[in-house]
């Protein structure tokens, strides 16, 4: 969080400090595991895991994994043999069955970010391919996962508060499970301190209001004055809300799907933003709000320029077949808006969204294979900002930020995970 101007700040940081370093962001869809599981009822809304011991088909996978590849804990700069039962109750201690497979889509894709931020792990990769064990990350009191340096053996307000952590991110929405991380071309993953950069990651899927919960004729607006207490009164109004050009300079109500989708996007902003910052929803989200650049400066003109999604369709093209959904993250600029702290700034943040597709249609038949048609579900959210932002000029934010290039993003099964694991790094990993 960006301090007052009145508090001394020392950072380290040097000139141009993420010249080479881009975002990686990993997305696993976990709906093609959950349908080959013979537990799975695809007609069962409600969809419980199987009970006991045994817990299903999906038990007997991870413990296959556990029994091939065993665990670690990780603490300060060093590793520590873990009870498998504990990696396991991490999966297994969710009722229903999909959010077994989001929990375990979690747990590898959070390991594989450790062993990537190692240099040993990435030595071991690449050397006699002997199984990598599953490591359970350790949290700070929000309960954020995170890397610490190898060299630092430090405690939490050590590592967080002092830099001493590789940045990264993880977030969950049924089907789609993903994590971000700060990366660094030709070398190791830097610090916050090298990069100078914090990065939080948000997934949303545009799933309607729960019909039990919100059961009047109008249950978008039912569910918007529901989370209304969350958002401050300009958010409600870009959401709701669009303005108009020409003789009729006002506004219009936009439709319930716009609404809805509007909501999730603005709210996928707000929480990657507080996920960098490491508190999650521990913040108080109706105190700051972000403007988009190109977005929220733009009244008027095609009546879908001012809502993200259609900035963001506008951007990546509305064709609904062919595999570049992997290259379609969209970047925009953002001012973090602090409105019930009036000593602190405005703050910069440079913003990718990545629309997420299901797929369908999709035949993998050799040379005769045809694209997939693209249905899409929902969207993630990265934002990346300065780790100390109230100890720069305007112009150093504008130029760290400008240099953070791009994100690669990489689509992998819960299958390729557990395969990367059982081969100490060497299994694929599909772009």
């Amino acid at each position: 969080q960006a301090p007052c101007a009145s508090e001394p700040c020392n950072d380290p940081m040097t000139t141009n400090p993420a010249s080479n370093v881009f975002v990686e962001l990993t997305v696993v869809d976990a709906k093609a595991d959950l349908d080959q599981d013979p537990d799975h009822d695809p007609d069962n809304a409600f969809n419980a895991a199987p009970k006991g011991k045994r817990a299903g088909h999906l038990g007997d996978v991870l413990d296959g994994v556990l029994r091939r590849c065993g665990s670690v804990s990780v603490a300060g700069g060093g590793c520590a043999n873990a009870d498998a039962e504990c990696v396991r109750r991490s999966v297994t201690r969710f009722v229903r069955l999909p959010d077994r497979y989001m929990a375990l889509g979690s747990s590898l894709l959070k390991s594989r970010a450790y062993y990537q931020s190692r240099a040993a792990g990435a030595s071991r990769s690449g050397g006699d391919g002997a199984p990598l064990p599953v490591a359970e990350l350790p949290r700070t009191r929000h309960r954020k996962p995170y890397i610490p340096c190898e060299e630092n053996d430090g405690s939490e307000e050590e590592d967080m508060d002092g830099g001493g952590t590789h940045p990264f991110s993880v977030s969950h929405h049924f089907p789609f499970v993903a994590v971000a991380r700060l990366v660094r071309s030709g070398g190791s993953p830097p610090t916050s301190v090298e990069s100078g950069l914090t990065v939080g990651l948000d997934v949303v899927t545009f799933d309607p209001p729960n019909s039990r919960l919100y059961k009047s004729s109008r249950p978008v607006d039912e569910f918007l004055d529901a989370m209304s207490c969350s958002l401050t009164a300009w958010e409600m109004d870009r959401i709701q809300n669009r303005r108009c050009s020409g003789w009729f300079r006002g506004k219009t109500q936009r439709t319930a799907d716009e609404k809805l989708r509007e909501f999730y996007l603005r709210w996928c902003v707000k929480e990657c933003y507080t996920k960098a910052l490491g508190v999650g929803l521990g913040y108080d989200f109706s105190g700051f709000e972000t403007h988009l650049c190109g977005i929220d400066d733009v009244d008027g003109g095609d009546m879908d320029g001012e809502c993200i999604w259609g900035h963001i369709m506008s951007t990546v093209g509305q064709e609904s077949e062919g595999y570049s959904w992997l290259k379609t993250s969209v970047r925009v600029r953002g001012k973090v808006k602090h409105k019930k702290e009036p000593c602190k700034s405005d703050e910069l943040w440079e913003f990718w969204f990545l629309p997420l597709p299901l797929l369908c249609n999709h035949s993998t038949s050799g040379k005769g294979r045809t694209p997939p048609k693209l249905n899409w579900k929902g969207c993630a959210c990265v934002g990346t900002g300065l780790f100390r932002p109230g100890c720069h000029e305007l112009h150093e934010i504008e130029q760290c930020l400008t240099n953070l290039k791009h994100v690669d993003v990489i689509s992998a099964t819960l299958s390729e995970l557990m395969d990367w694991h059982d081969k100490g790094g060497n299994g694929g990993i599909g772009k």
